[in-house]
């Protein structure tokens, strides 16, 4: 990972770079990959936005997921409802950068 964003930066020197991390999924590794992630672009100086932590997208919580996710089994994809409430708030992040 810090391989990675140090390419990005090198690459795209003049464009501004940020990330957004997982949702807080409850499965092997998210939490080892969200932590590499905030790691690695806290080191780099790059903007890192944690959705698992700030999103309030309850990625583990059934119901949320049958009214906030294209399906009811899906932790990764947002349908319309919830892009929306991601939108509330990460958009404050978005415009910072």
């Amino acid at each position: 990972m810090p391989e990675f964003v140090t390419a990005l930066k090198s690459r795209f020197a003049r464009a501004k770079i940020a990330f957004v991390t997982p949702w807080n999924v409850d499965a092997l590794y998210f939490p080892e990959v969200i932590a590499a992630i905030k790691e690695a672009t806290a080191s780099a100086g790059v903007a890192c936005y944690d959705a698992a932590a700030l999103s309030g997208i309850q990625v583990n919580d059934a119901e949320f997921r049958k009214k906030y996710f294209q399906a009811p089994g899906d932790t990764a994809h947002l349908n319309y409802e919830g892009h929306g409430l991601m939108l509330e708030k990460v958009e404050p992040f978005l415009l910072a950068l």
